[in-house]
């Protein structure tokens, strides 16, 4: 027999008591800090009913018609006459930056094609890229290849991307 420690733990072992007809008061009653409960069966998430999802957390949607991704566009606009200037210092970072902006868009339109967990999954990928580019800038701000006045506008659009991103991951879980 173990003790549970965290609220999952006491939660999920009243659960499984509760099918054995133990009710909460009595569960509780009986918790102290040395009480041995036997864990769950293969268990270790709480057995709550869900609550009813959103529809727009379950329903695939066009990211067409979100800001985001007119912010990804106006970024992608933004950062293409710096493109041939990083390209001159070094032609992996122009390419990487390419790539990254790309792949901010894609896992954008993809993860919203998606529900659940695999949308989560692809907003935190497209979060991950939006933050290369910021890398990709401040590391070409550093070398003075573009304008602090240049890196501040494209790093601004890529801070509003990861804002906005981070709070459709948060709906999407």
């Amino acid at each position: 027999m173990r003790s549970f420690t965290s609220l999952t733990g006491i939660f999920g072992a009243w659960t499984h008591s509760s099918t054995r007809g133990c009710d909460l008061a009595r569960f509780l009653r009986g918790w102290g800090a040395n009480s041995q409960v036997a864990r769950p069966p293969a268990q270790t998430h709480m057995e709550v009913p869900m609550q009813q999802t959103n529809q727009w957390q379950s329903a695939p949607i066009s990211a067409r018609n979100l800001d985001i991704y007119r912010v990804i566009l106006e970024l992608m606009a933004y950062c293409k006459p710096l493109i041939p200037r990083i390209g001159r210092f070094n032609k992996r970072s122009a390419n990487q930056l390419i790539e990254s902006l790309l792949s901010t868009e894609q896992n954008l339109s993809e993860g919203m094609r998606r529900t659940g967990a695999d949308r989560a999954h692809f907003l935190t990928i497209m979060l991950g890229s939006a933050d290369e580019v910021r890398a990709i800038l401040d590391g070409v701000h550093a070398f003075d290849i573009i304008t602090p006045r240049e890196r501040k506008q494209a790093d601004a659009l890529a801070d509003r991307i990861c804002a906005m991103g981070y709070r459709l991951r948060q709906k999407s879980r």
